[in-house]
């Protein structure tokens, strides 16, 4: 929606979407494909400008998330953090996903 008259509403996900979050940059957003305790996958849409009105790109699926309560980026934008549950014993270890955008990127890089 438009801010901060509201008028203007925007569809971005396809199928609905859980938890969006916007980029610090207010150019992108993510959001969890389906409920978040369920397994699903990471989303990003990215806006983009033409003829100076607002539009997005099609969503494009980043990585798969299994049963994690809620997420947040970094202040670069580099990393995600996931709040998940451990139901067999407490947490002893921490996972830490780096170079996930090269990863993706390198991923969706046409085969030549």
């Amino acid at each position: 929606m438009s801010f901060p008259d509201l008028a203007a509403k925007q569809q971005i996900s396809r199928d609905g979407g859980y938890r969006p979050k916007w980029s610090r940059d207010g150019q992108e957003v993510f959001f969890f494909d389906r409920f978040i305790q369920s397994s699903g996958r990471m989303m990003r849409a990215r806006r983009a400008t033409s003829g100076g009105t607002i539009a997005w790109q099609e969503p494009t699926a980043l990585f798969e998330v299994s049963r994690v309560w809620d997420f947040d980026l970094a202040p670069d934008g580099t990393s995600f953090y996931f709040a998940a549950p451990n139901p067999d014993a407490p947490a002893r270890e921490l996972n830490v996903v780096v170079n996930w955008v090269q990863e993706t990127l390198a991923d969706t890089a046409p085969q030549r």
